[in-house]
């Protein structure tokens, strides 16, 4: 016991930290269940066994050590005890006995173990369960009181708007309303998000109208470019037609879209969004910026959901990761392409899929 402590003290600096106590306990026990599994041809000292190393797995986990740390302790038990029972012999091991000591060592490893994944697993539980009600609350709640706020604003916009003396008053309502729509996709990102992870999003395939699907779009995101003097150049073939999920299309064009307009050269910036047939069927679209590219480095990270903090506040990059799991159901390929400097050009290639009845 002793050899153990001083192991997992020297290659687990965080075991310093924490207190040994309890283990002093149980492990001692753990061996004496090891050894008597190991003198008996009936099978209740080794379930015995399994029970007993169950501790080890509960103390680590309430003690925020990870599971490549209790695996190291146990890697280190197992070093320990074939030592000392080869010294106590005075002689190798032979196959029989080496195979006996580690299935019993093996039995406790899993026990503890997975009694530290049982814990961490209903941890993550919670987790969900509140995200889920945090998602619900977003989805339902807060999504009506901000149609509500709409309401009032175009409300608030017809009436002042008959007088020209408030017409700055009526500039200040457009800015509050594409406060509370940017609001509203973000919203939709997170929902998004959360039910493509939880794989509850089933695409639903029908005929795209691809001239209409581009310019919804674009028009969905015209404030945020005349805000940036970004300019739009808009190019959709007329003989562009796929069948395929409308609403994720929307979904995936409009983080692309918005993404490479808050990334395109401000003042002056140009933006090109073309849509056009490929020739295996369905639908290439492309999206480009001047802006100052990406580096090869983060190229890798692009689909990843990140979040960065400045000045008080917390902001979450949802858009490509929403995206890429939103092309991933509907079968499409989304590709990155940049050189900094000059810019990047993202393709979405959407396969036509025909209307499943």
């Amino acid at each position: 016991m002793a050899r153990w402590l001083r192991a997992v003290r020297n290659i687990l600096p965080a075991a310093e930290h924490l207190t040994l106590m309890q283990l002093r306990d149980h492990v001692p026990l753990m061996v004496e269940q090891i050894a008597a599994a190991l003198a008996s041809d009936r099978p209740a000292p080794t379930e015995r066994l399994a029970e007993g190393s169950k501790p080890h797995g509960e103390v680590r986990f309430h003690q925020a050590y990870s599971v490549d740390e209790l695996l190291i302790e146990y890697h280190l038990l197992r070093c320990i005890i074939l030592e000392e029972v080869a010294a106590h012999l005075g002689r190798v091991l032979t196959t029989a006995e080496s195979v006996a000591i580690n299935v019993d060592l093996d039995t406790a490893q899993r026990s503890g173990v997975l009694t530290f994944v049982e814990h961490l697993t209903g941890q993550l539980k919670a987790s969900d369960d509140l995200q889920s009600n945090y998602i619900s609350y977003l989805n339902h709640d807060l999504r009506g009181g901000m149609n509500g706020i709409m309401l009032m604003v175009e409300v608030l916009k017809r009436q002042l708007s008959v007088e020209p003396r408030f017409a700055e008053a009526v500039e200040d309502l457009d800015a509050m309303r594409r406060s509370v729509l940017d609001s509203v996709t973000t919203m939709d990102r997170f929902v998004f998000a959360h039910r493509l992870g939880r794989r509850q999003q089933q695409a639903r395939y029908s005929a795209v109208n691809v001239k209409s699907l581009v310019h919804e779009t674009v028009q969905s995101l015209s404030h945020v470019a005349m805000e940036r003097h970004v300019e739009f150049a808009v190019e959709v073939s007329e003989n562009c037609a796929v069948e395929s999920d409308r609403d994720l299309l929307r979904l995936i064009l409009q983080n692309l879209l918005g993404n490479t307009i808050k990334h395109a050269r401000r003042e002056g910036g140009h933006v090109k969004f073309c849509a056009e047939p490929q020739s295996s069927g369905g639908c290439l679209f492309t999206i480009g910026d001047d802006g100052p590219g990406i580096g090869e480095s983060q190229l890798d990270h692009l689909y990843i959901s990140s979040s960065s903090s400045g000045k008080g506040t917390q902001k979450f990059k949802l858009g490509l990761p929403v995206s890429k799991m939103a092309a991933d159901l509907v079968g499409a390929t989304l590709a990155v392409e940049s050189v900094v400097g000059k810019g990047t050009v993202v393709r979405l290639a959407v396969p036509d899929h025909g209307v499943k009845k």
